[in-house]
């Protein structure tokens, strides 16, 4: 606690961090049995409280820290799987996000209604939108804009590019949780493969339960709620005429629009494209750019053009990620000699983390070799925990005084959301190493891991 008492003093509200401090005293001092000899607990408790101090704002911490010295940690440990909230734009970077929308799409006629609003009225929040806030514990300010669009929008599509790493599937579930309860009618959030549905089920089942909607993953119903689906899991269930009844009168939210829809043969996105045309609604996300070819399909078959929002990082003019170097290795011997000289210099400052398909077994092979490396293998995990067991690791440091190596298969990679820290920060933010060659689709997907909201990043590719 020495450290963020001194380090990071002007970065968070003074008055909770004395009650902690306070409260914390009283608590040992009246010998509580929940916290008897648990000193270690404690630090951590501590230290977790001080960094959710830093990065959430408008959290009761009053609250949060009485519940957590009475025992109940329900609430920290929702908080600390919540994506970090990014900081609140200024009345100058909302007229820069505003004329950036009108920029980014000033020849389309989705948002030509929308963009007539005054500045101050599209960054008004709803009442829904203020009480999801409760639940998350944090502002949606950044999200406001593509919020009230698309509660406004008449269409019944929309395809929206909300940029890598803006907290695109916070606003899937913010989407879905509006559409849930304003046509009381079923909503689906499809996403490419089980790992990403499991993490973002685990993650925000509370918050939507919260608001009085039930939720799901991998199963359907034909009431109310929330429903966390594959491709996959859709695929089989189309066979069934009730799910075929249910899913047209329902809303459907996606997950990576592009990748669900158009990474697969020719009769594979047919499949997907006849699927999503019956439903109610659709309204679909991507962090990715459309090709041409791509963008008519869209016109096309639904009647809509693909809008697009400003990334956090274009407002508020920060440069979040640098790939330092592209680098060709011919033989295996250089392949070696380059990565262990990366992780080499770059495990003193910050986490490392490989994301390679082909190249697993020899970069599997080559780490096990580096005693002196805390090296971690996550290929075999799915869902929550790759994120679980990353958790308590990713920000920490071995004997050495080295950060670890993480190795990432291809899918793990284009959907893991990996955490930071202010000494992380401070020293340029994790590094991503992309070790294969991969679809440009993936790759972008990939690079999104590192620098999500306003982290920095950098890498080699």
């Amino acid at each position: 606690m020495r450290e963020i008492y001194i380090n990071q003093w002007d970065y968070f509200d003074q008055i909770y961090f004395m009650y902690l401090m306070r409260e914390i005293s009283r608590t040992l001092v009246s010998s509580s049995t929940r916290w008897r000899n648990k000193l270690d607990e404690i630090q951590k408790v501590c230290l977790c409280i001080g960094t959710l101090l830093i990065e959430r704002k408008d959290l009761k911490f009053k609250e949060l820290i009485d519940e957590v010295l009475a025992g109940n940690m329900k609430q920290l440990e929702l908080q600390k799987k919540l994506p970090k909230n990014a900081s609140q734009f200024t009345t100058e970077q909302k007229a820069t996000a505003y004329q950036q929308l009108q920029f980014l799409n000033r020849n389309s006629k989705e948002m030509e209604q929308f963009l007539r609003r005054p500045v101050k009225d599209a960054f008004k929040p709803t009442q829904f939108q203020k009480k999801l806030e409760e639940h998350l514990g944090f502002s949606l300010l950044p999200q406001t804009l593509c919020i009230n669009y698309l509660m406004q929008c008449q269409s019944s599509r929309a395809f929206v590019n909300f940029g890598m790493g803006n907290g695109k599937t916070l606003m899937c579930i913010c989407i879905a949780t509006h559409l849930a309860q304003s046509t009381q009618t079923p909503v689906f959030i499809v996403g490419k493969n089980d790992h990403l549905v499991l993490r973002d089920e685990k993650t925000y089942q509370s918050t939507i339960t919260g608001m009085g909607i039930r939720v799901n993953v991998g199963e359907w119903d034909s009431k109310v709620g929330i429903y966390f689906l594959t491709q996959k899991d859709v695929e089989q269930f189309s066979e069934d005429m009730n799910f075929i009844n249910t899913w047209q009168r329902g809303s459907v939210v996606m997950d990576e629009h592009d990748w669900i829809m158009f990474d697969g043969s020719v009769n594979q996105m047919k499949s997907v494209i006849q699927l999503l045309q019956p439903c109610h609604k659709l309204v679909a996300f991507t962090g990715s750019v459309l090709n041409q070819k791509e963008a008519t399909i869209l016109n096309d078959v639904f009647g809509v053009r693909e809008v697009t929002f400003p990334s956090i990082s274009s407002v508020t003019s920060q440069r979040r990620t640098h790939l330092t170097d592209i680098l060709v290795p011919s033989t295996l011997q250089d392949y070696t000699r380059q990565l262990i000289s990366i992780l080499e210099a770059q495990t003193f400052k910050t986490p490392v983390v490989i994301v390679c398909q082909q190249s697993f077994p020899q970069t599997e092979s080559i780490l096990k070799k580096q005693s002196h490396l805390k090296v971690m293998i996550v290929k075999n995990l799915r869902g929550g925990k790759v994120e679980a067991s990353l958790e308590g690791t990713l920000c920490l440091k071995n004997q050495c005084g080295r950060y670890g190596v993480f190795v990432l298969s291809e899918q793990q990679g284009r959907g893991t959301d990996l955490k930071s820290s202010q000494e992380i920060e401070a020293n340029g933010g994790l590094y991503l190493i992309v070790a294969d060659v991969f679809t440009k689709r993936s790759h972008e997907q990939i690079l999104g891991r590192v620098a999500r909201l306003e982290n920095k990043g950098s890498g080699t590719i």
